[in-house]
């Protein structure tokens, strides 16, 4: 296989794939699930101690649990995902990104036993064998690559030109996979 070379400019769909993902799947939904149920747990706990304490005072209790739903609410509403994506979007600074309209173009280089990343806002070629890929996973936009340092990677789907093309990429990067473990 001689060395193919694709060159693309990443656009804010393709960071939000990612980022749906990552919301989804990486950002630890196991631990927001924790966090929701304390905080449930924590509201009927001091709702049920006001009741034994406050029982003659219903004007109270009323205005305790009309509190204690109101922020309950505001903990579901700061871990929805609509918010999630906000906050990573924050989080790795693609809001400045967008407004400078400073989108890399990456440059990938597929050869037979390996690949390389470069953008032309960083210096530095990132080379992988498809040996050292753990993960792929094919989104809607883009294909997600875990490496065997835990670091993500992540390709446009729409560098290959064509959808044909890219599923001949994905099926390299999963044969490689597959066949080197």
């Amino acid at each position: 296989m001689e060395t193919e070379k694709y060159t693309y400019r990443l656009e804010k769909e393709d960071y939000m794939d990612w980022l749906r993902y990552e919301a989804k799947e990486i950002d630890n939904p196991a631990g927001r699930k924790k966090v929701c149920f304390a905080a449930v747990l924590s509201v009927a706990a001091v709702l049920c101690a006001e009741y034994v304490f406050f029982r003659d005072n219903s004007l109270l209790l009323q205005m305790s649990a009309a509190f204690g739903f109101v922020l309950l609410a505001g903990l579901f509403g700061m871990m929805s995902e609509k918010n999630r994506l906000k906050s990573l979007y924050v989080k790795y600074g693609l809001d400045k990104v967008e407004k400078a309209d400073a989108y890399p173009t990456i440059t990938l280089s597929m050869k037979e036993d390996c690949f390389t990343i470069s953008s032309d806002k960083d210096k530095r070629v990132e080379g992988y064998r498809y040996s050292q890929i753990r993960i792929f996973r094919e989104l809607t936009r883009i294909f997600l690559l875990k490496t065997e340092d835990g670091r993500w990677q992540f390709i446009a789907k729409r560098a290959f030109g064509s959808h044909s093309k890219a599923k001949e990429a994905a099926k390299l990067f999963q044969s490689h996979i597959q066949k080197d473990r």
